[in-house]
Parts: C-alpha cells; sequence; structure tokens
C-alpha cells in the first residue's frame, strides 16, 4: 500500500474550517511533495475557514468566526457555496465566498418554513444551486429568486458534472437521468458520489462498507471501514484513485473527534490524512 499511494501526486491546498485540528504527516506515506487540496467545514464558534498546507504544515485564516456547516465548491474552483444555520447577527444562511478577494456574496435568507436545509450544491451549468429540506430536493434560482420543489424522498445526492444526471439516495442508490427519466439502482446505501470524470462512482452500504463502481466497465470494489457513521461524507481525488471519508471517534472523556482517511479502493488500503476535535467536517476534494 505505501509503495501504491507514494506514487500518488495531489494538486493544491488543504481548506478546512477547524481550528483544532493536525495533519499526519509523519505516520502517512501519501506523497506531499506537491499538494493536497480538501475543503472542511464545522458548526463550531470562532472557527471558520483556513488553509492548510500539508507540506508545511501551515495555516492561513480566509474567513474567520463563522458557523458553516455545508459547503461546495464551483466548477471553476474560484467560488465556495456555504450554508451556515440561522443566528442572531445574520439571516443570511446560503451564501458565496469569493477564494480570490474572499468576499462573501448573499444567496439565500433564512426561511422559517426550511430550518433544516442540507446537502447545498450548485448544479452544474445552471445559475441554481440546489438543497434537501425534509427528505425532498429543492432548486434555487440565484437570479429570479425564485424556489421549486425538483425531487421527493432523498436524502443525499450528487450531480453530474454536466447536471444532466442526479446520483441519489433513499435506501437505493440511484442513477437518474433528468432526459430519459430513466432509473439505475446500484444498491442499497447513503452518501453517493460521482468522480471528478463521472467514470465511477462511490457509496456507503448499509452495512457501512465503501462500495466502488466503475461505469463503464461494471467493475466493483467493496471496501471494509471503521465507519460509525453511515451517512459520512466521500470525496473522490482528483485522480480518481482515491476516495476521502470521515470518521468520527470520542476520546476518553466522550469528546467529540475526527480522522479523515484517504482509501485506496483499488487495494482496499486507508492512510490517515487530518485529525481533529469536534464532529466530523464537510470537506470537498478539488
Amino acid at each position: 500500500m505505501q509503495k501504491t499511494i507514494s506514487k500518488i501526486i495531489f494538486l493544491g491546498i488543504l481548506i478546512f474550517l477547524l481550528t483544532s485540528c493536525e495533519s499526519n504527516l509523519e505516520n502517512n506515506s501519501t506523497d506531499v511533495s506537491q499538494q493536497l487540496v480538501l475543503t472542511c467545514s464545522t458548526t463550531y464558534k470562532d472557527t471558520g475557514i483556513s488553509k492548510l498546507s500539508l507540506k508545511n504544515n501551515s495555516f492561513k485564516v480566509i474567513l474567520k468566526g463563522d458557523y458553516i456547516n455545508e459547503l461546495d465548491i464551483s466548477r471553476d474552483n474560484e467560488k465556495l457555496l456555504c450554508s451556515r444555520p440561522i443566528r442572531e447577527e445574520s439571516n443570511v444562511t446560503i451564501f458565496e465566498f469569493n477564494l480570490s478577494d474572499n468576499k462573501i456574496v448573499p444567496i439565500m435568507d433564512y426561511d422559517k418554513n426550511e430550518p433544516n436545509m442540507e446537502c447545498v450544491k450548485y448544479v452544474p451549468n445552471t445559475k441554481e444551486i440546489s438543497y434537501i429540506n425534509e427528505n425532498k430536493l429543492y432548486l434555487f434560482d440565484t437570479e429570479k429568486k425564485q424556489k421549486t420543489m425538483f425531487f421527493d424522498e432523498i436524502n443525499s445526492y450528487n450531480w453530474s458534472k454536466d447536471g444532466r444526471k442526479l446520483l441519489y439516495a433513499w435506501g437505493d442508490v440511484v442513477e437518474y437521468d433528468l432526459k430519459t427519466k430513466q432509473k439505475k439502482i446500484y444498491g442499497r446505501g447513503y452518501s453517493p458520489v460521482y468522480s471528478k470524470d463521472n467514470n465511477v462512482i462511490a457509496y456507503v452500504s448499509t452495512d457501512s462498507e465503501i462500495v466502488v463502481v466503475d461505469l463503464l466497465t461494471n467493475k466493483k470494489w467493496v471496501c471494509t471501514t471503521n465507519l460509525v457513521d453511515p451517512t459520512t461524507r466521500l470525496e473522490f481525488s482528483p485522480d480518481g484513485k482515491y476516495i476521502a471519508y470521515g470518521l468520527q471517534k470520542t476520546d476518553i472523556v466522550h469528546n467529540p473527534q475526527y480522522e479523515i482517511y484517504a482509501l485506496d479502493f483499488v487495494n482496499n488500503n486507508k492512510s490517515l490524512l487530518i485529525k481533529g476535535n469536534h464532529a466530523v467536517p464537510a470537506f470537498i476534494w478539488k
């Protein structure tokens, strides 16, 4: 596993939103002579968005003191789509954060009828964003400021890069073609995700195994993990060879801690990328 994973070249930097975290380079066989990219978030107070370089373990805060519980990134990697729970000082629950100038652009205000917006994402090739509220998928037009209920009975999802297919979970993991209205079922599970080239999918099975399917060859890998929460977020590496996933743990006095691993799914081996205190953050690997 060390020989295999040491060959990968990761691009970019680690962006994470937790003030207490620790990279594990001394025990990590991943080659970070270049860099790894992740985007993470947390809802804990006095945290924000920071950049962590795994190469030199350096931090740079780019958004301080904000609650953030969901993230997505634009296709050009220039903006973050963020959501925060309602709080006294702001009614804005969804906003864009421009990575080039650190500016915040409000997108959507708090709606008392939708207090639990989850899985906030950009809809590719549109001016829309999407989110789940009470197991329904909504689309929100950011120009017209209009929302529509798009899909019922859904608890997690991922758009294809062209926006023409929806990979979602509701008991079964299903790929839905928006044009033909056809559905393809891959198995029972949670948290489905496409690889960056959309040639491979992954999801967490009901047995808490990570299942990976090559859509071109139909080859399948089933990887055993020690996942506690089967609904954990999954993210493919840019080259599609690894999957990042979060593991929730507790210390001796039951304080929450997390670990994020890179899974070499072909060889069913994992490498610890980063760990810290509090709950598993949301993250993106770009």
